[in-house]
């Protein structure tokens, strides 16, 4: 699996490099970038062209440290290694999606845009929801563990709430995510955006709920949370 995120990262950070490496050449510098973008996808936040163009490629270099070492650390460790499929895509979802911010960074400071353009909104949407969707694949085929997944006392204190909390909420983000991607040719990218977090905060609640309910009639629920057994 760290072989394997290791490639992912290599990838998307040569990427990063050459966005941010072009973007370095053609942008002056005293120029203001706009790093910031409210609702509507207008700039409203700006810095300098070593902070905008740096910032990126930081979190990406941050975000597979920490990648990397948490499989090291981790309690249940052979559970996380088994769900090994979610772990990978999210990994790699999440460069990607710094790997664009980054080419809309850039972008946006070449053409002297004072907001994103439309098309950048949608492909964020469609990135989100396909998130979503593959996401919600996955999540009902993940093992217990303390950093992937639904993660309450009741789930991870309990096989049988675990599995079928995520299947649940699995299921709830595939279709999610599946109607997300139609709902984007017809209505506003910033909407389905919007109705995408508040499924989020339905599902936690569900997710809660749901997990509590399971965990109570498990006759083989631990009850003392001893993450050793």
């Amino acid at each position: 699996m760290i072989k394997t995120g290791m490639k992912i990262s290599i990838l998307f950070l040569g990427v990063i490099a050459v966005i941010t490496a072009y973007g370095w050449s053609v942008i002056p510098s005293d120029a203001q970038v706009p790093i910031h973008f409210n609702a509507a996808g207008i700039a409203d936040g700006w810095s300098g062209k070593m902070m905008a163009l740096l910032l990126m490629p930081g979190m990406a270099v941050m975000l597979t440290g920490l990648l990397l070492f948490l499989p090291k650390i981790a309690p249940f460790r052979e559970n996380l290694l088994q769900s090994k499929q979610l772990y990978l895509w999210i990994w790699g979802i999440c460069l990607a999606m710094i790997a664009y911010i980054q080419a809309l960074t850039v972008y946006v400071a070449v053409q002297n845009l004072p907001s994103l353009p439309s098309w950048s909104m949608k492909g964020l949407a469609a990135a989100i929801a396909i998130l979503f969707l593959v996401t919600g694949n996955y999540l009902g085929k993940t093992r217990r563990n303390f950093f992937l997944g639904i993660r309450t006392p009741w789930t991870l204190s309990s096989d049988l709430s675990w599995e079928k909390t995520h299947r649940l909420v699995g299921r709830v983000w595939l279709i999610t995510g599946a109607l997300s991607l139609i709902s984007i040719l017809f209505v506003d990218a910033a909407k389905t955006m919007n109705g995408l977090m508040i499924i989020v905060f339905i599902s936690a609640v569900l997710g809660v709920i749901y997990s509590y309910w399971i965990w109570k009639s498990d006759p083989h629920k631990n009850d003392k949370f001893d993450v050793a057994n």
